[in-house]
């Protein structure tokens, strides 16, 4: 997923760089990190990490956040501190002190800090944060001297907004824990299965049903549904990027979704059922608990009538056409669901 390059290319060094600095109205306060004693394998021991929160309210910067919350999952870093953060008219800057192990060597210190580079650029690129027409969105700077390093890069405030709205949306489904949906015309032509056919339903946000009835004091503590209902919310904002996500309900432990899969650039028709989802949440921590993907649908442009669908191999992704299965009348448009509409599900 990380492209490699040469270390002086496309980088972004002190000499074309704005050396970082607390900007005269911006308001830095510190927010409370997890402390997992994980140790990561880019020889780091401890991040230093902190939320800023905007000076005209009390909501946290969703940039912050999330670099923390996606740090801490994906590589088991600890974060905490406070992080500089620069506001401009167009874009924030943000500089964040990363304690590391320091490097016995200039080689060791080229390596680290490549892999620091490469893991945020990594992030920002997942996240959609970076900016296109720059070659590198990151800058990362080791002192010979001293186990800290800063690591530096720009948002677009436009961008900053929009993930702020989707933070409070993701708040607020979590919140209420409360399914909702609307009727379709959706139909699936399957012959080798037809319980695909008949009518289909839309996710409300592109979160299923199941998302909240599967989720119980009866297989979780009270600590657990509180952190699996962010983890399961947000890993479905993340997989269909709330583009509109149909489900058919079997009965109660066992549903048919059709929904976009961005990170493999796919549309897919799973099935999922209560038993393998809470079995590999309890076993794994996985919260991708599918029971089967079936079929594929290559790239995310909105899916058509006469769409060509393959049978879903994890290893080829296309395992072979299915030449008498058609998706028919897919809804192709977003299922987010604005403040302003409150009591409508599309718009």
């Amino acid at each position: 997923m990380i492209c490699s390059r040469s270390m002086t290319a496309g980088r972004l060094t002190t000499a074309n760089r704005r050396r970082p600095r607390r900007a005269k109205n911006s308001v830095s306060w510190g927010i409370y990190g997890f402390h997992r004693g994980h140790m990561c394998k880019f020889a780091l021991f401890n991040v230093f990490m902190g939320a800023t929160f905007a000076a005209q309210g009390p909501v946290p910067d969703p940039v912050v956040l999330e670099i923390k919350r996606a740090l801490q999952s994906d590589y088991g870093l600890t974060l905490r501190g406070d992080p500089q953060v620069e506001v401009d008219e167009e874009e924030t800057n943000y500089t964040f002190s990363v304690k590391i192990e320091k490097p016995n060597s200039r080689q060791a210190r080229t390596k680290l800090q490549k892999r620091l580079e490469d893991t945020f650029e990594a992030l920002l690129a997942d996240k959609n944060w970076a900016d296109p027409e720059e070659d590198s969105s990151v800058s990362v700077q080791i002192p010979k001297k001293g186990k800290r390093a800063m690591i530096m890069f720009d948002v677009k405030n436009s961008v900053k907004e929009e993930w702020q709205r989707r933070e409070q949306r993701i708040v607020s489904i979590i919140k209420g824990n409360e399914f909702r949906s609307e009727a379709t015309n959706a139909q699936i032509v399957c012959p080798e299965k037809p319980e695909l056919q008949g009518d289909w339903e839309q996710c409300a946000d592109g979160v299923p049903e199941f998302a909240f009835n599967w989720l119980t004091t009866k297989d979780f503590t009270k600590t657990e549904l509180t952190e699996l209902r962010d983890r399961v919310v947000r890993a479905w904002f993340k997989w269909n990027k709330q583009y509109r996500t149909l489900q058919k309900k079997i009965d109660d432990n066992t549903f048919w979704i059709i929904t976009m899969w961005s990170q493999k650039d796919m549309w897919t028709i799973e099935r999922w059922t209560k038993r393998s989802f809470v079995r590999k949440i309890k076993n794994q921590r996985n919260i991708c608990g599918y029971d089967k993907i079936a079929y594929c649908r290559p790239g995310l442009h909105a899916l058509q009538n006469n769409d060509q669908w393959y049978k879903f191999d994890l290893g080829t992704f296309q395992k072979g056409e299915v030449s008498n299965l058609k998706v028919r009348d897919y809804p192709t448009t977003y299922s987010h669901v604005s403040d302003a509409e409150e009591g409508e599900l599309s718009r």
